[in-house]
């Protein structure tokens, strides 16, 4: 009888997690999986269990759990890191920074360091890399030099380094853009990603707001495709040491607004000439699709669909997380870049 190989989902109660465990609900007779979260969340852990995965609470930081459990996986998918991350530097403080480096790079480089020589690691780094950046660039690819400003970018950056240039493993390293797209799961949506913010507000019938006239340029792409492209390139075994740009669609704010205002045309568009911290840039995503991976899901469908699922069902919208007053402060700026992704341990 041919062993089942190995998953460890790290962060897996998170937005990006939740619904790369969902992919595997139905190939537990393939493979045994593990997803480790910080977080308890009772339905979440019961729905892992019906699924016939493995669910342990534990930290990335903890080196014992990390190589008790990663010395004889096949496959890790590290989604792990801190979820909440200040936009701006004017946001930021010591202490949040530290807590921010902790767990994205030492945190990282223990997840690293405690695989197995066979393991292969699918990384979700992200598009905020390029933050530094002064004017609008388009297309960037995978081989533009990185200017990260703040903790997350930076500890982003330190860790795809490591895996490059101080390890020997087996990685996948994937720029994710702005993603979007519903999660049918509470306790691990995610409303503080400018589409999903948008969706909910116009769900609502809430003004949007538009600083500098909308025009900073976003890349993006569904919480769908991200988790296909992870599952993708874990079972492309000649595909190694690779970084890939995940991204679907370029667009501006003022765009995505429109959008909005298409699906719902009451909702009322408000411009302001505030600051932005940046214009913005695109993803190119030619080596990505050179690979035979093809995009799903597109961003005014997704857009409906939870506009639609929050509209018609306010009780599943006030269920949605409830976040800190910091937290809502920063969703409700709508415009700088985001909070990036993830998952539950983190990431994101």
């Amino acid at each position: 009888m041919t062993k089942k190989k190995k998953i460890v989902v790290l962060g897996g109660s998170g937005y990006i997690g939740t619904q790369l465990c969902e992919l595997y609900k139905n190939e537990t007779h393939k493979y045994n999986i593990t997803v480790i979260d910080n977080r308890f969340i009772s339905e979440r852990v019961k729905q892992l269990n019906e699924w016939g995965m493995r669910f342990i609470q534990g930290s990335i930081l903890d080196e014992k759990l990390m190589k008790e459990q990663l010395k004889d996986c096949d496959f890790c998918f590290h989604l792990a890191g801190q979820t909440v991350v200040p936009s701006t530097k004017s946001d930021s403080n010591p202490e949040w920074d530290k807590q921010i480096i902790e767990t994205g790079t030492k945190g990282s480089k223990i997840v690293i360091d405690s695989m197995g020589p066979n393991c292969k690691i699918i990384f979700p780094s992200t598009h905020v890399v390029f933050e530094g950046l002064k004017e609008t660039v388009y297309d960037i690819d995978e081989n533009h030099e990185t200017c990260p400003v703040l903790s997350y970018s930076k500890s982003k950056v330190e860790t795809e380094e490591y895996l490059k240039s101080l390890s020997d493993k087996n990685y996948i390293i994937l720029r994710l853009s702005s993603a979007y797209g519903i999660v049918h799961d509470s306790s691990s949506m995610r409303l503080n990603v400018l589409p999903n913010l948008f969706a909910k507000m116009t769900s609502q019938g809430q003004t949007l707001k538009l600083y500098s006239k909308g025009v900073q340029l976003k890349s993006l792409v569904s919480i769908n495709d991200i988790c296909r492209s992870m599952k993708f390139f874990m079972s492309q075994t000649e595909i190694k040491r690779e970084i890939f740009n995940i991204s679907n669609e370029n667009m501006t704010i003022k765009q995505l607004s429109e959008l909005c205002q298409k699906i719902k045309p009451s909702i009322e568009i408000i411009e302001t000439n505030d600051k932005i911290p940046n214009l913005g840039y695109s993803m190119d995503n030619s080596k990505l699709k050179n690979t035979g991976f093809s995009f799903q899901s597109n961003i005014e469908d997704e857009l409906r669909e939870m506009i639609n699922y929050w509209s018609f069902d306010k009780k599943k919208m006030n269920n949605s997380k409830v976040y800190s007053k910091k937290e809502e402060f920063e969703m409700n700026k709508l415009i700088s870049p985001d909070p990036h992704m993830g998952g539950g341990i983190i990431i994101d």
